[in-house]
């Protein structure tokens, strides 16, 4: 996994990843082969609380992925996680973490970016830093961190999205689709795409339109 220095905030969340000890045991233990959650707090003597955690921290910085379901006995069969890269390969340019700000704005203006495209001439193939300033009014410098959310294709741009739906929900215990786009200042056509996707990987529960995170 390669992650430009036009994506400081990726970056930052990666590195915030493999500064945990307790993170960097879970990563070593999938790197011998898929695991459950319950048999990695088994193996290092974590609480399974802990270890869950530790896996959504890890799975909204890119570095596992569930990878199906396992029968363990005559329990409920037991999620898998797999590591989703051998290898991070992340470049730094120091200044352009102090010129961000939060990433949640970085990520509403790219999807800003995407909803205008789409609902105009279309999102083109290979997006420019100079079309993003010119569509959102934005300074070039910005323009050029927005385009590392939206190149080379929307799907980096639903992973950051997603990640910010599952924390929106696991502060707020469950929310409607009205509630997530206001809090996270995102377009509802998007945050309805985020919740399909996260329901098809059994991390939300999606009934009468208000969504939870699963059990």
């Amino acid at each position: 996994m390669r992650i430009p220095s036009s994506r400081p905030l990726a970056a930052r969340r990666v590195m915030q990843a493999l500064s945990s000890d307790a993170k960097l045991r879970l990563l070593r233990v999938l790197a011998r082969g898929p695991a459950s959650p319950a048999s990695m707090a088994r193996e290092l003597n974590m609480a399974l609380s802990v270890v869950t955690e530790h896996l959504r921290d890890l799975e909204a910085a890119g570095l596992v992925r569930t990878a199906g379901y396992a029968r363990v006995g005559r329990g409920r069969p037991a999620k898998l996680y797999v590591l989703s890269t051998q290898r991070v390969v992340i470049e730094v340019d120091l200044r352009l973490y102090a010129e961000v700000g939060s990433e949640d704005r970085v990520v509403s203006l790219a999807l800003e970016y995407v909803k205008r495209k789409m609902e105009g001439p279309g999102l083109p193939a290979s997006p420019s830093a100079l079309d993003i300033a010119e569509t959102l009014g934005i300074d070039v410098k910005l323009a050029s961190i927005v385009l590392g959310y939206v190149r080379p294709t929307s799907e980096d741009l639903m992973d950051v999205l997603e990640g910010s739906v599952m924390e929106a929900l696991r502060e707020r215990g469950e929310a409607d689709v009205g509630d997530l786009s206001d809090a996270l200042n995102v377009d509802r056509y998007w945050i309805v795409a985020a919740l399909k996707r996260l329901s098809d990987k059994g991390l939300v529960e999606v009934r009468r339109g208000v969504a939870r995170p699963a059990a």
